[in-house]
């Protein structure tokens, strides 16, 4: 090797004699060459690798003041040990742990003190002290809990089929599964129920005096009176829809065999109009009078307060079957909702200013006090504003919401009850219901209402709230707790 041949070369220069300065010179030269040697073999042998970017995993939800476990690994190509650094995104840190064996997942633990949307990174460490980059963020939606009150409960011998219920100016909670109406008080006390002789096909709706109006899937629409008695009952040809109510008692409500009804507040028949599809959803009534419904016949219609047609205008869906609810806003534009995913903006003229589309099986919208419109499908729920532009949205199926006096959205998803602030941001949702679904109710002091069903038992549910519904342009399921369906209850 060179180092011996300089030694070999050294003892025979000092034995010898000779030129030193030759000899020295000869010696120098192959000094350097093997110092430039080794250093370029520690260079190459001895470098450092950052370790690789980390991973964090955990859950996506949790509850303030609870702790939650996260799981954190990170692989270096050096296989160092490693050292984690946690950013919590509330302001929080856990400092440099200690080191981990190369690829193993290790265990981190947070409570977080308030309602928000954090996002957590991880950094890692090697034992020669060189870092990795930022791990991709992991987000978490802290929530406070909504405690339920009491829970209505029905088993009916079969699948159950629930509506969204209704809510009487006396605090008298009506509600439907199958072929029966429950009449129920503000403790959950059953005062009087209805069987019909069918199953029921809308949830039902409450006239300015009382009177109950509830579709029966045979054909029947039926009036009833609030102590349960039958008031009168109108034949319709085939499977009804929810109702309408306008400001002068009249009734609206549409049918399989494509016909919107107006009937006088005594049962009598005001007038029919025949659109060109069926009609599966409750029509809507504009403050100018006119009544608003989507037929499966790919258009939506305005009918003028004598039954007769004032536009009628076909919408872009590729599935032009798929039927529409809609709702109004301040200026009468109304927002449609398709079922097969689009959601247009239409005036009340009858001309499209916008439209998106958001995925299938798209639910009726809800407007807030400014004019930002709510909606859910089967994948998303969403934010929108009054000219089109998605806001936020909610990585989660969303049902039809209701907006409170303080500005929450009350939503169903995934068989709970949420409540997320305006701005897309938690604030809080129910734990264990599992079975929440469909149009939430909010009462005068703020109670929440809505339903829910497993494959034998349907369900009421009353939960705690803090506000009551707000006064906006349409802030929930027919607009109001009472299902009237128009702009001024």
């Amino acid at each position: 090797m060179k180092i011996f041949r300089i030694a070999k070369l050294l003892r025979k220069m000092l034995s010898q004699g000779g030129n030193v300065r030759k000899s020295f010179n000869i010696l120098l030269h192959s000094a350097t060459f093997v110092c430039l040697t080794l250093f370029c073999l520690f260079c190459y042998c001895g470098k450092n690798e950052d370790p690789e970017v980390p991973w964090i995993d955990g859950p996506t939800e949790g509850w303030r003041g609870e702790q939650d476990t996260f799981f954190v690994s990170g692989t270096d190509p050096d296989g160092d040990s490693l050292s984690y650094f946690i950013d919590w995104g509330d302001g929080n840190f856990t400092r440099w742990s200690t080191y981990y064996i190369c690829g193993d997942t290790i265990q981190f633990f947070h409570k977080f003190a308030t309602e928000s949307i954090y996002s957590i990174r991880a950094l890692s460490e090697d034992i020669s002290g060189d870092t990795s980059v930022w791990s991709e963020p992991h987000d978490i939606a802290i929530f406070s809990e909504i405690y339920k009150k009491w829970e209505f409960s029905y088993a009916p011998g079969g699948d159950p089929i629930p509506w969204s219920p209704a809510l009487a100016d006396n605090g008298t909670i009506y509600v439907c599964f199958n072929e029966v109406l429950f009449a129920l008080d503000s403790d959950a006390v059953t005062l009087w129920s209805y069987n019909f002789s069918d199953n029921i096909s809308s949830s039902p709706a409450i006239a300015d005096d009382g009177t109950i109006y509830v579709s029966v899937s045979s054909g029947e629409f039926v009036a009833l009176n609030p102590n349960g008695s039958i008031k009168w009952t109108y034949p319709a040809s085939q499977y009804p829809t929810g109702c309408a109510i306008g400001g002068d008692g009249t009734i609206y409500f549409g049918s399989t065999d494509s016909c919107l009804y107006a009937l006088n507040p005594d049962g009598s028949l005001k007038w029919i109009y025949e659109s060109g599809g069926e009609l599966y959803y409750p029509p809507i009534i504009g403050q100018s009078g006119k009544i608003y419904v989507g037929p499966k016949d790919g258009y939506y219609y305005a009918i003028a307060p004598a039954g007769t047609l004032s536009w009628k205008l076909p919408l872009l869906s590729s599935s032009p079957h798929s039927g529409a609810t809609a709702a109004l806003a301040a200026d009468e534009t109304i927002l449609i909702s398709e079922r097969s995913g689009n959601l247009y903006a239409v005036t009340s003229g009858g001309q499209i200013e916008w439209y998106l589309t958001l995925g299938s099986l798209l639910h009726e919208p809800v407007i807030g006090p400014d004019g930002t419109i709510y909606t859910g499908s089967d994948s998303m729920f969403y934010a929108i504003s009054p000219n089109g532009t998605i806001l936020w949205n909610y990585n989660k199926p969303g049902e039809i919401p209701a907006i409170t006096a303080d500005d929450a959205i009350v939503v169903p998803m995934y068989g709970e009850i949420y409540k997320i602030k305006t701005n897309g941001t938690p604030k809080a949702k129910t734990r264990e219901l599992l079975v929440a679904a469909y149009a939430p109710v909010i009462a005068d002091n703020g109670t929440i209402f809505t339903v829910g069903h497993t494959v034998t038992h349907g369900f009421v549910f009353a939960l705690e709230g803090s506000s009551r519904l707000n006064n906006c342009p349409w802030p929930m399921y027919q607009h109001d707790a009472r299902h009237t369906g128009r702009v001024s209850p």
